[in-house]
C-alpha cells in the first residue's frame, strides 16, 4: 500500500514538474512588449491647431458586458503603425481627424441611444514623434503596448479594461482585460 502512495507521489510531483517547466519555457518564448507613456492632450488647443485637422487611421471600439450602456472608446495612428487589437472588436472608420472622431462619437451614442460620457484623448509619442492618440469615455482604461519595431514602422498592440463594477456591491470595477 505504501508502495503505491509513493509512486503517486512521485508520478504527481513529476506532472507538477514538466507542467512547471512548460510555463516557464512559454514565458521564454513570449514576445514581450513596452508600455507606451501617454500624455493627456487639451482637445480644443489641438484641434484649433494643425494637428486637428491631420487625418488618421482610426478604430473605433466598446466595452461588453451586462451594462444596457457600454462604454466607447477610439485609437488614431499614423501609417507606418500596424495596431493589434487583440480581439476585440472593432469598426475602422478609415482616416478622421480629432473633429471627426467627436462627431463620430456624438452620432454613434445617438444612434445607440446611449449617453455615454465625454472622451478623454491621451497622444502617444515615440522618440519625440507623435505616432498615435487614443480616446476613451470615462471609467474605461485603453492601453497601448509596442510590440516591435522595424526602423520607422511599429507594431502596437491595444489592451483595454472596463472599471465599471459588475456588482451591486459597488467597488473599483473589473479586471475584464480582451
Amino acid at each position: 500500500m505504501t508502495t503505491i502512495k509513493r509512486k503517486r507521489r512521485w508520478m504527481a510531483a513529476g506532472v507538477l514538474a514538466i507542467a512547471l517547466s512548460t510555463f516557464v519555457l512559454a514565458g521564454c518564448f513570449a514576445k514581450p512588449g513596452n508600455h507606451m507613456n501617454w500624455q493627456l492632450i487639451d482637445v480644443d488647443r489641438t484641434m484649433a491647431g494643425d494637428a486637428g485637422n491631420q487625418k488618421w487611421n482610426t478604430y473605433r471600439f466598446q466595452t461588453v458586458g451586462p451594462f444596457p450602456e457600454q462604454r466607447i472608446a477610439y485609437v488614431m495612428f499614423g501609417d507606418d503603425i500596424t495596431m493589434d487589437m487583440w480581439y476585440t472588436p472593432y469598426v475602422n472608420l478609415g482616416k478622421k481627424s480629432l473633429k471627426e472622431v467627436l462627431e463620430d462619437h456624438y452620432a454613434y451614442l445617438q444612434q445607440c441611444m446611449w449617453i455615454g460620457t465625454a472622451l478623454v484623448f491621451q497622444e502617444y509619442r515615440r522618440d519625440g514623434k507623435l505616432i498615435a492618440y487614443e480616446a476613451n469615455e470615462f471609467q474605461m482604461e485603453v492601453d497601448l503596448w509596442e510590440m516591435a519595431a522595424r526602423g520607422s514602422h511599429i507594431d502596437i498592440r491595444m489592451i483595454y479594461i472596463d472599471r465599471r463594477s459588475f456588482s451591486d456591491a459597488g467597488g473599483g470595477g473589473s479586471d475584464s482585460s480582451h
